[in-house]
């Protein structure tokens, strides 16, 4: 695309202007390419997350305490082994990343798509519901290399809200199988 572009465009590398540098990405950014559009809804979807991470850690003006964090830990570690096998190497279905990097959040990695279920989510946020922490939030993060592909840097995001889906549900499903994230 960018060897085109310069064809096209008559330009040489050492006396492109800033311009016309911002011109071809802008073209990347409106480009209808699958392999372009995919890795662009991937950027957009981690900004996105950013920048909601960042909003709300604005709003909070509490400070989440050890104790606190592990409450959040603790709950978010029972619903998760209802459902799956837990494992930081990735030999199981899931792992409950246990740094407290600061703040109400909590990540989840996911390995394989037959642990990430609807339930399993509903439960999640109802966990967070009682365990009283403002502005508490689960990541969960897929991470799984299957044979018809590698899906990362997609997932959820679970509050005593809700769900924010931050992936593109049809292409996981076409790789992980169409019951991925299901009743």
């Amino acid at each position: 695309m960018y060897e085109k572009w310069k064809d096209k465009n008559n330009i040489r590398c050492e006396t492109m202007t800033p311009q016309q540098a911002q011109d071809f990405v802008d073209k990347v950014k409106k480009s209808d390419d699958p392999r372009i559009k995919d890795f662009n809804h991937r950027i957009y979807n981690v900004l996105s997350t950013v920048l909601l991470n960042a909003c709300r850690a604005e709003e909070m003006s509490k400070k989440y305490s050890q104790d606190e964090w592990t409450i959040l830990y603790n709950a978010v570690s029972e619903v998760c082994k209802k459902f799956g096998k837990e494992d930081p190497y990735g030999h199981g279905d899931y792992w409950v990343v246990d740094d407290n990097w600061g703040g109400a959040s909590q990540k989840i990695i996911v390995a394989t798509p037959k642990f990430l279920k609807k339930k399993l989510v509903s439960e999640l946020s109802e966990a967070i519901k009682k365990t009283n922490l403002l502005g508490a939030e689960i990541v969960i993060a897929l991470d799984m290399d299957l044979p018809r592909g590698k899906i990362n840097n997609m997932g959820l995001i679970v509050d005593s809200q809700g769900v924010i889906e931050q992936w593109d549900i049809e292409r996981i499903r076409e790789i992980a199988g169409s019951d991925f994230y299901s009743e």
